[in-house]
């Protein structure tokens, strides 16, 4: 049966900078419901999308946008400098936030500039099989000059199945930047299941144990995007360590290119997956 997922936050417009460069690298459609949405539908789930963006959204590429999608406002744009060690983002103009509610066999729950509230959140997962939480927007603010920060942020693990940390998150998330207690610190809070991400590291905490899997990619827009759409199609198979090697897989095989054309296939990410699966482990 074809399973339905719901990807929850911004379509946003970017402008990727290397260091040196004056003019960007990629400027198109970015955001969660992009890179996640259009990864899923490749591994053959059927997607929705509920999103806000205004008309100067070039294109959705096909996605299926559910509710209230198109604002007066202007699409949430972001301005990302990545260099070899760090990323920073500046915000540059932000959408009307996001108040419809929907649900799915899964729902992804990825806002990224405070668009959602946790009660529309919490609504969303009440409605579906299983939640996905990305913290980022949520634990995001930004300066005067609009360069994001993190600041800590409580009662988001209450309310889903699946929560994705990487250092920053973990502390924004429990207090602690150790990735092994922020998760642990997750799991008591009825969390099921941990992935927390730290260069090409990926590790899933969750009741069963702690295990581990290596990518060969430690960089990119949209990674994490990607990786929360492979742990989702192989968890709904009823195997997380599937989830964990299709997760995986999908930074591991990801083209170089940013934006669409970075996007790996369907059928590369399930065989890279199988190759990949054999190499977790588990850790003591």
């Amino acid at each position: 049966m074809r399973r339905t997922l719901l990807v929850v936050g911004h379509l946003t417009i970017d402008r990727i900078f290397h260091p040196g460069l004056g003019e960007p690298v990629h400027q198109g459609v970015g955001g969660p419901p992009f890179y996640a949405g259009l990864t899923a539908r490749g591994l053959g789930m059927d997607v929705k999308v509920l999103t806000r963006h205004g008309r100067d959204l070039p294109r959705v590429h096909g996605l299926r946008l559910v509710g209230n999608a198109i604002s007066r406002k202007a699409t949430t744009r972001f301005k990302i400098l990545l260099s070899r060690d760090r990323r920073r983002i500046w915000l540059e103009s932000r959408c009307a936030g996001i108040v419809d509610i929907d649900g799915a066999d899964a729902a992804i729950i990825s806002p990224v500039a405070r668009e959602l509230t946790r009660s529309t959140a919490k609504m969303i997962a009440d409605g579906s099989g299983l939640t996905y939480l990305d913290p980022q927007g949520f634990i995001r603010n930004w300066g005067i000059d609009g360069e994001i920060y993190v600041e800590r942020r409580r009662g988001l693990l209450r309310i889903v199945d699946v929560v994705k940390m990487d250092e920053e998150e973990g502390w924004a998330l429990t207090g602690s930047r150790d990735p092994d207690v922020a998760a642990r610190t997750a799991l008591r809070s009825g969390v099921r299941y941990v992935i927390a991400t730290r260069g090409p590291r990926i590790r899933l905490y969750s009741g069963e144990g702690i295990y581990e899997i290596m990518t060969d990619t430690t960089e990119g827009v949209g990674l994490g995007d990607m990786l929360a759409a492979g742990f989702v199609h192989g968890i709904l198979d009823g195997d997380p360590l599937w989830g964990l090697a299709v997760g995986a897989s999908t930074a591991t095989v990801r083209a170089r290119e940013h934006g669409v054309s970075g996007i790996p296939s369907g059928r590369a990410v399930l065989e890279t997956a199988d190759s990949l699966v054999d190499g977790i482990r588990r850790k003591t």
